[in-house]
């Protein structure tokens, strides 16, 4: 039990001791409250399963859509958007997409690098203990 948990765990017995609480007030509250634990913690522990085999800039990234999507359903319900919502939420997915652009020229500026190929200088790939050996006048093993 993590450090919190005998501390939690006397709070609760105190509140039901006292009648306030709302693990003994019916069954289906019961199993509804225990349902709670492992209903928050398996979406978590597989969020962070996944993140950490994401890139981080991929992460990063993702992380506007949840706000996206509870505007856009705020939006559709009829939710209130004054000027200043609306041009703060702008600004945020300027902020995104200048984001999402500039890793796109890298990547592209990276694959051009890639693709050209520098010969090297010559001699350089060449074995130096071979160099050493002729001068003593001693022949290389063969190369298998």
């Amino acid at each position: 039990m993590p450090a919190a948990g005998p501390a939690g765990l006397a709070w609760v017995v105190f509140i039901e001791a006292t009648g306030q609480g709302h693990f003994t007030a019916s069954p289906a509250a019961t199993a509804w409250l225990l349902f709670a634990g492992p209903a928050t913690v398996i979406p978590l522990a597989l969020f962070a399963w996944a993140a950490r085999r994401m890139p981080l800039s991929s992460m990063g990234f993702l992380q506007f859509l949840a706000p996206t999507i509870v505007f856009v359903i705020g939006a559709l319900q009829g939710e209130a958007l004054g000027s200043l919502r609306i041009a703060s939420f702008a600004f945020i997915w300027v902020g995104a997409a200048v984001f999402a652009l500039g890793a796109v020229l890298k990547v592209r500026r990276a694959s051009d690098t890639a693709e050209t190929i520098v010969a090297p200088e010559p001699g350089l790939l060449d074995d130096p203990a071979e160099d050493r050996m002729e001068a003593l006048g001693e022949n290389p093993p063969p190369v298998r």
